[in-house]
C-alpha cells in the first residue's frame, strides 16, 4: 500500500489533470470510486483541487486496511490511473478515446503558458515574482484558504498572523519533502531588525522552533523509509556566504573547479527542490515567494550567497586593510531572483542552470570600482544605474538565450563594467 500511495503521489498532478471536469464528461474508461466522487465533486462538477486529490491518498486508516474506506480508495485510485493511462497510451487519438467513451479531462485544465516568459527587464525583481506567481495560480487553477482567509501572492502580508501561520506550517510539514531544508537560515526567512518591518515572516526563536520541528518531521519521513532527492554537500556550498579569496592561482586550481562542480549541483538541487515541490502541490508557488522575495533585504539570503565567488579584480587582491573592497555579485540578485523563481514555478530549471553557470558568480573588487556602476547625478554622461540592473546589451542577449536556447547567445555580465558610461565615470580616479 506505501508503493502505491508514492507511485499516486508521484503521478497525482497527471491523474488529477485527467478526472473529467463534469459529471457529463465521464466516460467508460474513467470510473471514479464513489469516496472519491463525493471528496471532489459538488452537484456534478469537479470543484476539488489538486491538493484535495493529494489528502485523498495521504489520508491514514482508522480500521484494518482490508476494510478502511482508504484502501478501498487507493484501490480505486490506482486502478482509475492505470486504465486511464493504458486507454492513453492504446488509444492517442482524442476522437477514437470520445468513440470508445472515454473523455478525459481538456488539455486547458492545466495551463502553463504564461506572459513575459523568463522577463528580463530590469524591473523590480519583486514585482516580477508576484506577476508570475498571480499568473501560475490563475493559470493552475490554484485557490489558497487558511483559517478563513483566502491568501495570494498579491495580499499576502508578512504581519497578517494568518499568513505567517500558513507559511510556518507548509514550511514544518510539506517544504521539507522536496525543497532542502538545510538551504534555509536565519538570514533568509528572519527579521532580525527592531521594527520587525522588512518582510520577513519569522523572528529569530520563531524560526529556532520553526526549523526544529521541520528537521524533527523529516527524520521521522526519512525513518519510514522515504527518500530525499538531493545532495547535502551540494547545498552545504551552494548556500554557504561567500568571500572571493585574494589569491589569483585559487581561481584555476583542482580545488576551486571541484567547489564549481559542487556550488552548481547544490544550486540546481534547491531550484529542482522548489520546483517540485510546485509539481507535487501547486498551492506550494505561496511558500516559495514568500521565502524568495525577501532577497533584498538581507546581504546574506538564500539567493545570494547561491552565485559563487568566481574571481577578483587586481585592485582587491593588493587591496590593504584600509581600502574598501566589496564582493559584487556581476549580475544583480534582484534580476536573477524573478528567474530562479519561474523556474521553480513552471518547471524549466535546466532550461535556467546554464544562465546560472554562466553569469551568477560574484566578484572582489574595490569600493571604489563598484561606485564607478552608478552615477545618477549625471555628472559624467547620461545617468545609469548598473548596481541593481544590467546594461540593455546584456538582457537583450539573456531575452535572446531563453527564446533560442542557445548558450553562445549569452553575454559575460562583466559588460557593465566595461560600458562606456562607466568608464567616463573618473570620480575616486
Amino acid at each position: 500500500l506505501t508503493r502505491i500511495k508514492q507511485y499516486l503521489i508521484d503521478n497525482a498532478t497527471s491523474d488529477f489533470a485527467r478526472l473529467p471536469r463534469t459529471k457529463d464528461d465521464f466516460g467508460k474508461a474513467t470510473f471514479i470510486p464513489n469516496n472519491v466522487m463525493n471528496a471532489l465533486y459538488t452537484d456534478g462538477e469537479l470543484t476539488g483541487t489538486l491538493k484535495d486529490y493529494l489528502d485523498l491518498i495521504r489520508e491514514k486508516p482508522v480500521k484494518p486496511i482490508y476494510r478502511d474506506r482508504v484502501g478501498q480508495t487507493i484501490r480505486g485510485l490506482f486502478n482509475t490511473s492505470i486504465r486511464n493511462r493504458m486507454v492513453e497510451d492504446l488509444i492517442p487519438s482524442k476522437p477514437e478515446r470520445a468513440r470508445a467513451g472515454v473523455k478525459f479531462a481538456k488539455s486547458e485544465a492545466k495551463p502553463k503558458a504564461r506572459q513575459n516568459r523568463f522577463e528580463v527587464s530590469g524591473k523590480n525583481g519583486i514585482v516580477i515574482m508576484r506577476d508570475n506567481a498571480e499568473q501560475f495560480a490563475k493559470a493552475n487553477n490554484v485557490t489558497i484558504e487558511f483559517e478563513g482567509e483566502t491568501i495570494t501572492a498579491k495580499n499576502l502580508d508578512s504581519n497578517n498572523p494568518k499568513h505567517r501561520a500558513y507559511i510556518q506550517q507548509q514550511i514544518e510539514t510539506e517544504l521539507w519533502k522536496y525543497f532542502p531544508i538545510e538551504a534555509l537560515d536565519g538570514s533568509t526567512v528572519v527579521d532580525y531588525s527592531s521594527k520587525q518591518d522588512r518582510g520577513f515572516y519569522f523572528t529569530k526563536e520563531e524560526w529556532a522552533e520553526i526549523s526544529e520541528r521541520a528537521k524533527a518531521n523529516k527524520a521521522n519521513w526519512l525513518a519510514r523509509g522515504n527518500k530525499l532527492s538531493f545532495n547535502d554537500k551540494g547545498v552545504k556550498v551552494a548556500k554557504a556566504v561567500k568571500a572571493p579569496p585574494k589569491d589569483k592561482e585559487y581561481y584555476s586550481s583542482d580545488k576551486f573547479k571541484a567547489k564549481l562542480k559542487d556550488w552548481k549541483a547544490g544550486v540546481k538541487d534547491i531550484l529542482d527542490g522548489g520546483a517540485n515541490a510546485i509539481k507535487a502541490d501547486p498551492s506550494m508557488y505561496l511558500p516559495i515567494y514568500a521565502i524568495f522575495s525577501t532577497q533584498s533585504q538581507s546581504s546574506s539570503h538564500l539567493v545570494r550567497n547561491m552565485s559563487v565567488e568566481r574571481g577578483a579584480s587586481e585592485a582587491f587582491i593588493n587591496a590593504t586593510k584600509s581600502t574598501p573592497t566589496v564582493k559584487e555579485h556581476v549580475e544583480p540578485s534582484n534580476e536573477m531572483a524573478p528567474l530562479m523563481y519561474e523556474a521553480m514555478l513552471f518547471d524549466e530549471v535546466d532550461i535556467l542552470m546554464p544562465a546560472v553557470d554562466l553569469v551568477y558568480y560574484q566578484l572582489g573588487i574595490t569600493k571604489t570600482q563598484d561606485d564607478k556602476t552608478l552615477d545618477v547625478s549625471g555628472m559624467y554622461g547620461d545617468p545609469y544605474n548598473y548596481k541593481t540592473t544590467q546594461t540593455d546589451e546584456f538582457n537583450e542577449a539573456l531575452r535572446e538565450y531563453f527564446k533560442t536556447g542557445d548558450v553562445d547567445k549569452i553575454l559575460s555580465p562583466l559588460i557593465r563594467y566595461f560600458n562606456p558610461q562607466v568608464n567616463n565615470n573618473t570620480s575616486e580616479d
